[in-house]
């Protein structure tokens, strides 16, 4: 079962997201260094301030974090820095469609727990109606072959990371 939390609620839980981002993405097939999870936390707060903050958490029964997704709305103009400077690259002009949309952020389930539905529900709660995008690396074929059995788009793809637009995205 997933819940919508407010920013509030969200970085109160902070600790709790942390270790669940850890536990998702410092195992394989992601293998990121530990080091990311802790430079994760440190985007939070900054993440929870952004115009259009949305999140959701699945817990299970012992009311133990197994998953979390949020997003916020994609600045307009579209930005041309860090990560937002690889997706114009790899779209071109049709970038500027997704100023304004739904940018979800980081969807995150403990490994325990994948392929239950959390995921699936989470990222429905995140996305709601609103048209929608997101990142991610191209090498993970779960994470690809998930967005693709949900039916997201592939706006764009490169050796190293795959743009997807939502169901309703623009």
């Amino acid at each position: 079962m997933s819940e919508y939390v407010d920013a509030g609620a969200f970085l109160a839980a902070e600790q709790e997201v942390v270790a669940c981002y850890a536990a998702a993405f410092c195992a394989p097939p992601w293998n990121e260094d530990p080091a990311r999870a802790r430079d994760f936390g440190a985007t939070l707060a900054a993440h929870a301030a952004r115009p259009g903050f949305t999140a959701s958490f699945a817990r299970d029964g012992d009311g133990r974090l197994v998953g979390f997704g949020y997003g916020f709305t994609t600045p307009d103009p579209f930005p041309d820095h860090g990560a937002y400077a690889t997706v114009r690259r790899m779209l071109g002009p049709a970038v500027d469609r997704l100023a304004g949309a739904l940018e979800v952020v980081e969807l995150a389930v403990r490994p325990e727990f994948q392929r239950g539905g959390h995921g699936r529900r989470l990222l429905a709660d995140v996305v709601g109606e609103e048209p929608a995008w997101l990142l991610t690396v191209t090498q993970v074929q779960v994470a690809v072959a998930f967005y693709d059995r949900l039916g997201w788009r592939r706006a764009a793809s490169d050796p190293t990371l795959t743009v997807y637009t939502g169901p309703r995205a623009a």
